[in-house]
C-alpha cells in the first residue's frame, strides 16, 4: 500500500511539473482544469461556510424533550439552540453518529487542555448556540477490568484497548478541541480497539521519508 500511494504521489507531481513547463502542448494545458480537480481538490478551511454542505447541515431548532441527555447538557443555554447533521472545520468533515458513524468518531482534548492526552468519543449532536458551534460527545468508556493492554508493547502503533461501551452522558466540546478522527474495532461485546488516525498518517509519512529520502541516496 505504501508503494502504491508513493507512486500515485510521484505521478501527480510529475504531471503538475509537466503542465507548468513552457513546452507543454496546448491541448494538454486545456485539460489542466480537469487535472486540478482530480489531483488538487480545493478544500475550504472555514468552519461551515461551504455551500456544498448547506443541504445537509440546515439548522433545525432544538425542541425540548426530544432528547433528555441533550436537554440536560443545554439546561443553562441562553438563546436559540439549533442542531445540524454535519460540519466542516479546517477541511475535515465531522458528522453525528446517526448521519455517518465513521465521521462521528473523534479524539478530543478534555476541556480543551492540550496538556492532557486526547480521549475518544462519539459525536451524538452538533449544535449552534449564540452563533458558535459545539459538539455533544459521548466518551468511549475505559476498560473496567484489570487486563493489560496488549498494544502498550507497541508505542509506534497508536492503538489502545477500551470498553466497547460509551458513556450515557454528553460533553460539550468545542470544534477546536478535536485532535483527530479514530477507527474503532469492536473485538467483542466487552472490548474495543481504538486506533488514532492522526498518528497513523504521521508515522506513514515518516516511514516514506526514511525509506525513499535517506541521506545516503
Amino acid at each position: 500500500m505504501e508503494s502504491t500511494l508513493l507512486q500515485s504521489f510521484l505521478r501527480a507531481a510529475n504531471l503538475k511539473r509537466w503542465l507548468a513547463k513552457p513546452d507543454c502542448p496546448a491541448v494538454i494545458k486545456e485539460c489542466k482544469a480537469l487535472f486540478n480537480k482530480i489531483y488538487a481538490p480545493k478544500v475550504p478551511d472555514s468552519d461551515v461556510g461551504d455551500s456544498s454542505l448547506q443541504d445537509d447541515v440546515a439548522d433545525t431548532e432544538h425542541v425540548t424533550g426530544s432528547d433528555a441527555t441533550l436537554d440536560a447538557l443545554l439546561q443553562n443555554a441562553k438563546g436559540k439552540v439549533a442542531t445540524r447533521a454535519r460540519l466542516r472545520h479546517n477541511g475535515i468533515i465531522y458528522s453525528t453518529s446517526i448521519t455517518h458513524l465513521g465521521n462521528s468518531l473523534v479524539q478530543f482534548y478534555p476541556n480543551g487542555d492540550t496538556a492532557l492526552s486526547p480521549v475518544p468519543g462519539c459525536i451524538k449532536h452538533i449544535f449552534s448556540e449564540r452563533n458558535r458551534l459545539y459538539l455533544a460527545i459521548q466518551r468511549q468508556l475505559p476498560l473496567d477490568s484489570p487486563i493489560p493492554d496488549p498494544f502498550a508493547l507497541y508505542p509506534q502503533f497508536p492503538a489502545k484497548m477500551y470498553s466497547s461501551h460509551i458513556s450515557p452522558s454528553l460533553e460539550r466540546v468545542e470544534v477546536g478541541w478535536i485532535y483527530s478522527h479514530y477507527a474503532r474495532w469492536e473485538m467483542s461485546a466487552e472490548y474495543a480497539v481504538v486506533l488514532s488516525l492522526n498518528r497513523v498518517r504521521r508515522i506513514f509519512l515518516a516511514s516514506v521519508s526514511r525509506t525513499y529520502c535517506s541521506p545516503q541516496e
